[in-house]
């Protein structure tokens, strides 16, 4: 073969190649276009319908997807037919090595013979390009790479396409079978509609049960029912009967339950007119299980007693229960197993001919089979599933209630901190943690409550800020740590108590009066509160980051972290830029107050430098004890900054002129403070202007609705199951009327919590399994997410009226997780507590309007104001003789107080705004009017008129000035009235809420009252415990063990005393208090009758063969009183007691705790009664219940136990007579009852006794 006939047939060689390369991208590229034809026909359809329109759209559009890659991927690129020349340079593009030997090679071939200048030099060229291309014949080398890719995509591809076609809907193998099955079909024209169901046809053991599944393929219905007969010769033998299915979270599943199948079944499921096949059951004579019920143990921290489930399966429990499982069995066994979706197993044991049981411990949510062994060794696989809802022991809710924000004291205030804190199990202990100027961290226990472990506690502990040598600027910082039986530490925001000097009056500089007349006589500027302001955020956020970093992820914990070091950072050098300024101007040499800021600043920056590092080092409790000693050091600057003012304030007085003998110095602080307040302002306000503030509230609206929605949706789930329930019985009552004592049985149904689930011989049972447990369980996890995000928002907000929601939330998603376990009262249940935080979201959203609204006329007035003050320092510029520097000065100062009035118009028009848009729906007068507000500031062009007053002071005459000044005051007050009447026509609340609101206020002052005295009686226990010990030995420690039993009694049985209403201690709580020895007593008295009836129902420990001890002087109790530092007077001198015996220090320390405690409820009972009053409801027994509050206030009370306890019986029992009234105001509950408690459900064991009680007030009442 000549030279040039063996290039090109190697060139030939590479040029297959290359179309074999081609050939496998047009592959990838009709694949990709046939995937994406599938699912754009699948979305078309989906959007559109399965009508002809829609048919034709999608495969318009999925063949036009497939037309286009074929052309672009396998047409054109073959279609290009490349020269050798040029295929060469494409070859010598991807083989550099060739160095373009092989192109001169083949433009020398493509030359006649007899016009190259060498045979032999041109044959040796060519040679040695078919030389060099040889390597990239084998394994297709040029273009392998390529080649390897185009491989790897189609593998993508197809999997893509299994995935989609396997695993997904019906509906995407609909949309390929549109696209290629031939037009002509009828099925291509038609989606295919049809029900699948599992099992089918099965053979079941006799007298077993089944579960049923079925998925609607090809269309979607809001129902299901199962139709089936039995071969019985009973009434309903041979004949259809419908039952309703459940559906799955997923709604085009359904399932339901078949039990008790004794003879031969068929059956099939309907959905929208469209039937699946017809199944037959079968019956063999394996065993089967005909019955499973559950005990179960709750963990023994929550004081919970064994709950026994007659029939069920589905367990909700919180984590750590142990649950035995009985199933009861149709033959004797061998044995059986607990099969779990994990893959583990629980052996049953048999305990009968007829039982066989098994315990597993709940830790994680899923599911079980029974499975038996026949006696023959046979496995018989249990059908049925039952699911297991691991419900967590979630830590407590606490909250500060009072004061609940951050406060300015004095160092002789005594400050009550009330907290109230809630738990799913029960509160064990509250305290309230506090540190002194960053100090070590200090303790004070509010409540112990390990016996009795109350769902709702409250406690309050008084701060004796005398005892703790405070001095202005010092700083403490409190928070309340609530704590469950399981160990788990709920922890409150963090608050701030800021010392300030006594008898000093800031109003002056708060206000920015000024002491003169005008002029630049005040010298006011702002001061550099911001420092403080920052510091306190960062110290917040630390301690919020410490909080819930347990629930963070690390990667949002590391994030946040280093976000507060860099704020921190920021901090620190803004403050070290102060120090330097103040260092350069010398201005700390000649007064003693700017040396005394520059030195709190400088050891400020020392702590922030501290602080800082312990920050970028993720060591958040680390970095605590700095943060809190910086921010102590710049809230004493700030002090004494605002002690400069107020000085300079009251020396500037003067008509107008320079502004007394305060000018320079006013200057000098001013020059200082400029360029930090500028730098804050810019960062702290851009933050805010980017931040709408109308987002928080928009989504509370959005929740409200999502809980609107939930609730309505739990309402369909009720009454579902109630229709069930119904159609059951009836069924039920048929054939126990047509086949009385017959022994054929037939197949019966559950499709939900509450309805009967057997049909037959078995017909006593009340749930033969709950198949609504799906849509239950996403019900529950929607809530869930709720709760979550109120309690974000309550965090972010402050609001006490979103954490309640938040919590009702969380009960109402664990009271449908019980529900999906079998329970009608936990549906009911769920719904109230849905509607109750619905009602509180709509309360929080309404009050947020209100306040909005005062807000906005309240900063009307001040800009108002402020304007005023404007115009005479206009005035007093225009009219005096001053220098040219002094006047330059003081329009400066003049311009930077319009420049702040300008900027709070604008933000004042905005806020306007946004407040009428979410006002309208709660406050639509009120809204129409500050919309009228914000429009009168666009109309009046005030800002601009602000602005350009600048240049008419500098420049106009002072009658103009004057006349300016006097028209920008003008709408000021427009726009100050108009907000002013739009706070007047706020539509107060509802009668009907206001009532509501009243009954919360008094169960909540119930519940308070009734823990106090808890925790009085537990203190005087311990404290006759302790003295008894000494004098009665062994028998004192029996009396002691026998009366802890006794509480235990209380704690386990679920229905005595207070633990039996689960929070409802203002109502179940009552009867024995009140000597109704022959109804509460019965609960609460058993095996001690000869304690006194006023004790029985307060577990007063040591009042049981302790009365001995009572009249004289008491022994200690704990140390969780008032706190006693420094050695305060009254933790050394003992009070007397009534019977003339000194009380000991400790225990005057706890009575006077206790006296605040009773103050601060005191003060809640006086605003209820305001309340109360303005709704007309009888106030006399609150005023006789205040009287008692006001003589419980007395620490000497405490001296008497036998006295204290008489005095708040008789308390408690004028409040509980006042809760009835209102009552009566508000009418009784939507089922004709009053509504006992927190308008919750009384359980059956005691309704009869709550009834009872309400109907002894009333015939009280009546006399």
């Amino acid at each position: 073969m000549s030279p040039d006939r063996q290039l090109l047939t190697a060139l030939g060689t590479l040029r297959r190649q290359w179309r074999q390369r081609v050939l496998l991208e047009s592959v990838v590229w009709i694949a990709t276009a046939i995937v994406l034809a599938v699912l754009a026909t699948w979305a078309i359809t989906t959007w559109l319908g399965g009508d002809g329109r829609a048919l034709w759209t999608a495969r318009l559009v999925g063949y036009g997807l497939i037309v286009v890659a074929i052309v672009r991927g396998l047409i054109i690129p073959l279609m290009r037919r490349a020269s050798d020349e040029r295929f060469a340079l494409y070859v010598e593009e991807r083989a550099p090595a060739l160095r373009q030997t092989l192109l001169a090679a083949v433009q020398e071939a493509h030359v006649p013979e007899s016009q190259r200048m060498s045979q032999s030099l041109s044959a040796r060229v060519m040679s040695r390009a078919a030389s060099a291309i040889a390597p990239l014949h084998r394994g297709a080398s040029l273009e392998r790479e390529r080649m390897t890719r185009a491989g790897q995509a189609i593998g993508v591809v197809t999997a893509v396409a299994a995935v989609a076609l396997y695993f997904g809907p019906q509906s995407v193998r609909d949309g390929a079978r549109l696209l290629f099955v031939p037009f002509g079909t009828a099925q291509a024209a038609t989606p295919e509609r049809r029900v699948a169901v599992e099992p089918g046809s099965v053979a079941v053991p006799r007298g077993g049960a089944i579960e049923v599944r079925a998925e609607l393929v090809g269309f979607a219905a809001s129902g299901a029912e199962i139709v089936f007969r039995t071969d019985s010769g009973g009434a309903t033998g041979g004949e259809w009967q419908r039952l309703p299915m459940a559906p799955d979270a997923d709604t085009s599943q359904f399932r339901s339950r078949l039990f008790d199948i004794v003879t031969p079944t068929e059956y099939y499921v309907e959905s929208a007119d469209v039937r699946s096949p017809v199944y037959r059951l079968t019956v063999n004579n394996l065993p089967a299980v005909s019955q499973v019920s559950l005990d179960l143990k709750f963990p023994a921290y929550s004081g919970l007693p064994t709950e026994h489930v007659d029939d069920g399966g589905d367990v909700a429990a919180v984590v750590g229960t142990t649950v035995t499982v009985h199933a009861k069995v149709t033959r004797a066994v061998k044995g059986g197993a607990l099969r779990f979706d994990d893959g583990t197993t629980v052996a049953l044991t048999p305990d009968s001919d007829t039982t066989v049981s098994g315990s597993f411990r709940v830790t994680r949510s899923g599911f079980y089979h029974v499975d038996l062994v026949a006696p023959d060794g046979q496995t018989v696989a249990g059908s049925v599933e039952y699911v297991v809802d691991a419900i967590p022991d979630r830590a407590p809710m606490v909250r500060i209630e009072d004061p609940g924000r951050d406060t300015k004291v004095s160092n002789t205030d005594e400050v009550t901190v009330a907290v109230r804190a809630s738990d799913d199990l029960g509160v064990v202990s509250m305290e309230l943690r506090y540190r002194v100027n960053g100090g070590p961290e200090q303790a004070k226990k509010i409540t112990d409550s390990t016996a009795r472990r109350p769902r709702d506690a409250q406690g309050a502990h008084t701060l004796f800020l005398e005892e703790m040598s405070l001095q202005p600027g010092d700083l403490v910082a409190y928070h309340a740590v609530a704590k469950d039986g399981g160990g788990h530490e709920g922890t409150s925001d963090v608050y701030f108590l800021e010392v300030r000097p006594f008898g000093k009056d800031y109003r002056q500089s708060d206000d920015r009066q000024q002491g003169g007349g005008g002029g630049g006589g005040g010298g006011q500027q702002d001061s550099p509160d911001g420092f403080m302001a920052r510091q306190k955020e960062i110290v917040s956020a630390t301690f919020n980051w410490m909080r819930d970093s347990a629930t963070s992820t690390d990667k949002k914990r590391r994030e946040d972290m280093a976000t507060l070091a860099i704020a921190e950072g920021r901090l620190r050098t803004d403050v070290s830029e102060l120090v330097k300024r103040l260092t350069e101007r010398g201005v700390a040499k000649g007064d003693t107050n700017f040396f005394k800021i520059r030195a709190e600043l400088q050891q400020a920056t020392v702590e922030l430098q501290a602080a800082e590092e312990q920050l970028g080092r993720a060591r958040g409790g680390d970095a605590m004890p700095p943060e809190q000693r910086a921010l102590q050091r710049l809230q004493r600057a700030e002090a004494i900054y605002r002690d400069v003012q107020v000085q300079m304030g009251g020396g500037g007085g003067g008509g107008g002129g320079g502004g007394g003998g305060g000018q320079q110095r006013a200057e000098d602080l001013a020059d200082l403070f400029e360029l930090q307040t500028d730098k804050q302002r810019n960062q702290y306000e851009t933050v805010q202007q980017g931040r709408p503030e109308s987002a928080p509230q928009q989504e509370v609206d959005e929740t409200l609705e999502r809980l609107k929605q939930m609730a309505q949706r739990q309402q369909q789930e009720n009454e579902r199951m109630q229709r069930m329930a119904d159609q059951m019985r009836q069924r039920m009552a048929q054939e126990s009327g047509g086949a009385s004592g017959s022994s054929g049985g037939s197949a019966g149904a559950s499709g939900s919590a509450g309805a009967q689930g057997a049909a037959g011989q078995n017909n006593n049972r009340p749930n033969g399994g709950n198949t609504n447990s799906g849509a239950q369980r996403e019900l529950a996890r929607q809530a869930e997410e709720e709760a979550r995000r109120l309690e974000r928002l309550s965090r972010e907000q402050n609001n006490p009226e979103l954490a309640n929601a938040a919590q009702q939330l969380q009960q109402a998603a664990d009271a449908m997780r019980r529900a999906a376990s079998g329970s009608n009262a936990q549906g009911s249940a769920a719904l109230e507590e849905l509607t109750r935080a619905a009602r509180g979201l709509e309360g929080a959203r309404s009050a947020e309007s209100s306040r909005g609204v005062q807000q906005l006329a309240e900063r009307a007035q001040d800009l108002e104001a402020r304007q005023r003050e404007i115009s005479q320092g206009v005035k007093a510029i225009q009219g005096q003789q001053a220098s040219p520097q002094q006047r330059a000065e003081q329009l400066r100062q003049i311009s930077q107080q319009k420049d702040e009035l300008n900027r709070d118009v604008r933000r004042l028009e905005s806020d306007a705004d946004r407040l009428a848009r979410d006002s309208r729906r709660d406050q639509p007068k009120a809204a129409g009017k500050v919309a009228e507000a914000a429009e009168t500031i666009r109309d009046t062009r005030l800002a601009d008129k602000i602005e350009f007053s600048k240049q008419v002071a500098r420049g106009g005459s002072e009658e103009y000035a004057s006349a300016f000044e006097a028209q920008i005051a003008d709408n000021l007050r427009d726009v100050s009235e108009q907000l002013r009447a739009a706070s007047g026509s706020l539509q107060g609340e509802s009668a009907a809420r206001q009532q509501e609101r009243t009954l919360e206020a008094t169960r909540d002052l119930v519940r308070g009252l009734e823990s106090l005295r808890e925790r009085i009686a537990d203190r005087q226990g311990q404290q006759g415990q302790q003295g008894q010990q000494g004098q009665q030995g062994q028998q004192g420690q029996q009396g002691q063990q026998g009366q802890q039993g006794q509480q235990g009694q209380q704690g386990q049985q679920g229905q005595q005393g207070q633990q039996g209403q689960q929070g409802q201690q203002g109502q179940q709580g009552q009867q024995g208090q009140q000597g109704q020895q022959g109804q509460q007593g019965q609960q609460g008295q058993q095996g001690q009758q000869g304690q006194q009836g006023q004790q029985g129902q307060q577990g007063q420990q040591g009042q049981q063969g302790q009365q001995g001890q009572q009249g004289g002087g008491a022994p200690n109790g704990s140390n969780s009183g008032a706190p006693r530092m420094g050695g305060s007077p009254r933790s050394q001198v003992g009070e007397m007691a009534p019977g003339g015996s000194p009380m000991s220090g400790q225990m005057a320390g706890d009575a006077t705790q206790f006296a605040r405690e009773f103050r601060l409820r005191r003060e809640n009972a006086e605003g209820l009664r305001r309340e109360a009053a303005q709704q007309g409801i009888d106030t006399r027994d609150l005023d006789r219940a205040i009287q008692g509050l006001r003589q419980l206030e007395n620490s000497r009370a405490f001296g008497d136990p036998k006295g204290l306890e008489a005095l708040q019986t008789a308390m408690l029992e004028r409040l509980k007579d006042f809760e009835f009234a209102a009552l009566r105001a508000a009418g009784l509950g939507s089922d004709g009852r009053p509504a006992a408690g927190a308008r919750a459900a009384v359980p059956g064991e005691y309704r009869a006794l709550v009834e009872e009680y309400y109907r002894s007030l009333a015939r009280r009442g009546g006399k």
